[in-house]
């Protein structure tokens, strides 16, 4: 395969029936989707690993998308090639594909060598099933519902050939059998509700129907707004289905393709008009002979015989100018049996051509050769080999070389970490462009590493690499905006750059832009769009954004309060370690509201909560020693927790802290530490610790008798307070 890894088709393969017919009905909209709609897919896993594939980025941008349009689309087609050829696609999902990609074949000369014989074989495969007498005996058995008359037609339409359509007899009968089974009727329906039956599509089947309706919006007004249908609802997630109002959306979709939002239609005239258009698409694809396979299959042989020519000349000429010394015969030989091209793949043998040309000074080969050395492809893995190569090619100014060594450097992978060395092979590489290397370099200048720290001097690299579209200095550049780090503060523009990364699948930026519109930060506050962010970043793994989605849920902001998944969402950040979330979930096991109440499963959350440092965390540890809540009550472990906390001006823990001294309890009883305590707590405002000073002043406990200070305090306590 050229275009395709194998253990891409592995994943593919891997997938569910429904997530798996929903991939090939993104690779099928690939050859002609707009670049906004490719990039709508760019967070989906099948597609980050065909981009990764394809450029070697992590991330998609509308511009790089453009960039690689060719690319994607070869990919595809030879990823759909490959999967059917294993056999991985029903029947009727080849139906549907198999039109598809005959457009595709005549409207995109650069795909026909790639798609010549996959079509000759596909329509081949469908020539040889004959439909019609399978439908009608699953008509007539009941298997396409009157209840789901539209999911019916649409399934029958998908199935249908040249064949059937020809035989005006078959047809008639066709028809004949939806009409006595109810399917096709005269009953009229709000066009409301046919579009809502399309919103509810259920997943396995979303993926299938997407490619037969965009096959018929071609020549349907209808199918094109059941595709407007699926875009912007069907094929969300669940969550972002419950963040959306279904009914708006489909109001939207009536109003945007001017139609009447009372209108009816019946099943019987919407058969009539998606049939049109299935006749429409088979009889042009049969008018340009898109099945003559001789021609097809001769096209794409010739092309391919062509190519195997060249390459087997190509070699054979290398091989030849090699063998003589000639250094960029010897790369090239060397690059070619390292990716299989013209030759098959061969790392011993790359190495021993890349190791000619580098030691005669190629740049381009001493780089290939070290990364053969660093990953043991055709040689024992070396890092001291990698980075002397790697310092070849980057003293010639190989830019990638440049990277990678600081990128040794700066992760101490193959060298030992020098981050001085890192800045310099970093600021190599970022002065000649690369976006990588300048995000590095500013995360150098950010944190100190080999380098003053200089968060003006951060701000420039990172601003440089963001412009590049590199999502992790969009993210890096926001932070600055929103902290005022090297810039001044600007939250609409962190929000922006934060919007800028989340879009390419930045968890730390999804989370941050979900933060934002949390807290109306740079953009107006909404609940619902936030929660998105978080969902996203969350999908991702992102613990912090796990948190946030747990308080989303149980203040029911953004979505209906729910203390169970709150607590679920509270469990998984935990588990990660979120110290905030451990706190969290500690609560709900002290306070037994949503979960059962076990004060023992409470005291270990707090507890590791209270190792990271999480004040809150240590606060509560406190009070279960203190009473003895899932642990044995132990005055001196809770004075100890209340201590580090009462020093950094913590009301609580100062009250706290004057009890533990005030009993005396495994502490030594000391008056005079326990009312300085509640001094300073009630200095702060905290109305328990003034009640227990104007005790002090009253009874001279740990201090001499004033009335008229225990009467002040006493005051001070009863006064209202904001709650």
């Amino acid at each position: 395969m050229k275009y395709v890894k194998e253990e891409d088709l592995s994943y593919f393969m891997q997938q569910s029936d429904a997530d798996f017919d929903m991939i090939i009905a993104g690779m099928s909209s690939i050859f002609s989707d707009t670049d906004d709609k490719v990039q709508a897919m760019a967070n989906q896993g099948w597609f980050k690993r065909m981009w990764k594939t394809v450029s070697g980025s992590n991330h998609a941008t509308k511009e790089t998308i453009q960039q690689n349009n060719e690319k994607l689309s070869m990919y595809a087609a030879e990823a759909l090639s490959e999967l059917y050829k294993r056999n991985c696609m029903d029947e009727r999902m080849l139906m549907s594909l198999g039109q598809r990609l005959n457009d595709v074949y005549l409207s995109q000369t650069q795909l026909k060598g790639m798609l010549g014989q996959f079509v000759v074989s596909l329509n081949n495969k469908i020539e040889s099933v004959n439909n019609f007498h399978l439908l009608i005996t699953e008509i007539d058995e009941g298997l396409y519902s009157s209840d789901s008359a539209l999911i019916s037609i649409i399934d029958i339409l998908s199935q249908l050939d040249n064949r059937v359509i020809q035989h005006t007899r078959e047809m008639n009968a066709l028809t004949a059998a939806m009409e006595h089974h109810y399917i096709l009727t005269d009953k009229e329906c709000s066009i409301l509700n046919i579009l809502d039956e399309i919103a509810v599509l259920p997943p396995e089947i979303i993926g299938r129907y997407y490619i037969e309706l965009f096959n018929l919006s071609l020549n349907s007004p209808l199918a094109k707004v059941f595709i407007n249908v699926m875009k912007q609802y069907t094929m969300l997630s669940a969550l972002d289905k419950k963040l959306k109002k279904k009914d708006t959306i489909l109001k939207d979709v009536i109003r945007d393709n001017q139609l009447d939002e009372n209108a009816e239609l019946s099943t019987l005239e919407i058969w009539e008009e998606l049939f049109k258009s299935k006749v429409f698409l088979l009889e042009s694809q049969d008018d340009l002979n898109v099945s003559n396979s001789h021609d097809v299959a001769l096209e794409a042989t010739e092309s391919e015989t062509d190519s195997e020519k060249e390459d087997k000349i190509d070699i054979h000429m290398l091989e030849k100018e090699a063998e003589q010394g000639n250094v960029d015969a010897q790369f090239d030989l060397g690059s070619s049996y390292y990716s299989g091209k013209g030759v098959e793949q061969d790392y011993q043998k790359a190495v021993h051509w890349l190791g000619k040309a580098a030691e005669q000074g190629d740049t381009e080969a001493q780089y290939f050769l070290g990364l053969c050395y660093y990953k043991g492809n055709g040689v024992e893995k070396n890092y001291q080999k990698a980075i002397h190569w790697f310092g070849k090619a980057a003293e010639q100014g190989d830019v990638d070389a440049q990277f990678d060594l600081g990128s040794s450097y700066y992760y101490g992978e193959g060298a030992e970490q020098d981050y001085q060395k890192a800045v310099h092979w970093f600021g190599k590489a970022a002065e000649q462009g690369d976006a990588e290397a300048q995000y590095l370099l500013g995360l150098c200048y950010y944190g100190g590493n080999g380098v003053e720290k200089d968060y003006k001097e951060a701000v420039n690299w990172f601003e440089k690499a963001a412009e590049q579209g590199n999502s992790d200095a969009q993210f890096g550049l926001g932070s600055c905006y929103m902290d005022g780090k090297g810039i001044e503060k600007n939250c609409q523009e962190g929000a922006y750059w934060f919007g800028m990364a989340a879009k390419q699948g930045n968890a730390n930026a999804q989370r941050c832009l979900g933060l934002c519109y949390y807290n109306g930060d740079g953009v107006e506050q909404d609940y619902p769009e936030a929660v998105s962010w978080f969902d996203k970043a969350a999908e991702q793994g992102d613990a912090e954004a796990k948190y946030c989605l747990g308080l989303c849920y149980i203040n029911g902001n953004g979505v209906e309060k729910d203390y169970h998944e709150a607590v679920s969402w509270f469990a998984k950040a935990a588990e990660q370690g979120n110290a905030e979330a451990q706190y969290r979930l500690g609560l709900c096991y002290i306070n037994g509201k949503v979960v059962e109440k076990n004060c023992q499963e409470a005291a270990y959350w707090f507890g590791m909560a209270a190792k990271q440092g999480n004040s809150n965390g240590q606060f509560c540890l406190g009070l279960c020693y203190y009473n003895g809540d899932g642990v044995k009550k132990d005055y001196q472990e809770a004075a100890s927790c209340f201590l580090g906390l009462a020093k950094k001006e913590n009301a609580n823990a100062q009250r706290m802290l004057g009890l533990c001294y005030y009993k005396g309890k495994r502490v030594e009883q000391d008056y005079k530490e326990a009312f300085r305590w509640f001094a300073k707590a009630a200095t702060q405002g905290d109305a328990k610790s003034q009640l227990f000073l104007s005790e002090c002043y009253e009874k001279g406990i740990g201090v001499e008798k004033d009335p008229n200070n225990a009467r002040y305090w006493k005051e001070e306590a009863e006064k209202p307070r904001d709650k």
